[in-house]
């Protein structure tokens, strides 16, 4: 008599043996999966830090190039005690290009009347300077160009060409010309900027040289008759009689 051979535990085994195979394979997958997220998390935070760092590298080189700049403008912002030398300067330029300067003032800065809160100072003030001179139109463009080269920072704000010759004449055209400039000072002290001020005030009434007056000019001044009681003391003429008398 043959003996049978059980084979549930074969069975059981070979079931133990797949499910411990397929959660190992699971198992296996499962971090697989997860360090393959967590490697393309680190590889997109690579990239990120990679163009930070790029930023970071554009902004210093930015930063530095704009120090450079700034350090560049501030030796063109004259100290308040070189305002004097500044503007026999401007006159000497004008001078060079041909034009006869009449005068150079800064001009005195407008009251802030508006109660709005003040911002923060800045460490400069601007200034505002006139310039006023004659000469033929080539030599007012000339001027008008030297100053792009003008060691200080200045920028026309207006400039006003006014013809001076008399009709008829065939003499070089000659123009009045009046300029306004705006520059920057370093702020000067509470005491510096009163004295600025009040050297502008006085420059404005006082100390400009007026330009001399055209023949134009002169024709069109009007002229007082003289008044009646003028006449009146001045009396009658009288001719005198200087033949000799007869004896």
């Amino acid at each position: 008599m043959k003996k049978t051979t059980n084979a549930v535990p074969w069975i059981a085994l070979a079931l133990a043996s797949i499910l411990v195979g397929g959660g190992a394979t699971f198992w296996l997958y499962s971090a697989t999966s997860e360090k393959s997220t967590k490697l393309d998390r680190l590889r997109v935070q690579a990239k990120e830090f990679s163009e930070v760092e790029k930023d970071l590298a554009k902004v210093e080189n930015e930063l530095t190039e704009a120090q450079f700049r700034l350090e560049h403008l501030e030796k063109g912002i004259p100290e308040f005690a070189y305002i004097p030398t500044f503007l026999k300067e401007l006159e000497q330029y004008g001078t060079n290009s041909g034009i006869r300067v009449f005068g150079v003032r800064p001009i005195p800065a407008a009251a802030d009347k508006s109660k709005k809160p003040k911002k923060e100072k800045k460490p400069y003030v601007e200034l505002l300077i006139e310039i006023r001179g004659r000469g033929p139109f080539d030599n007012a463009l000339a001027f008008i160009e030297s100053l792009k080269k003008f060691p200080k920072i200045v920028a026309a704000r207006s400039v006003a060409l006014t013809p001076k010759n008399e009709p008829g004449s065939t003499a070089e055209k000659q123009l009045d010309v009046v300029v306004e400039l705006r520059t920057f000072v370093f702020r000067p002290t509470p005491a510096e900027l009163e004295m600025m001020d009040a050297a502008a005030r006085a420059a404005a009434g006082l100390d400009e040289e007026e330009p001399p007056k055209s023949d134009s000019d002169k024709a069109t001044e009007p002229t007082t008759p003289p008044s009646k009681s003028d006449s009146k003391s001045a009396g009658p003429k009288v001719a005198m009689n200087t033949a000799p008398g007869r004896g």
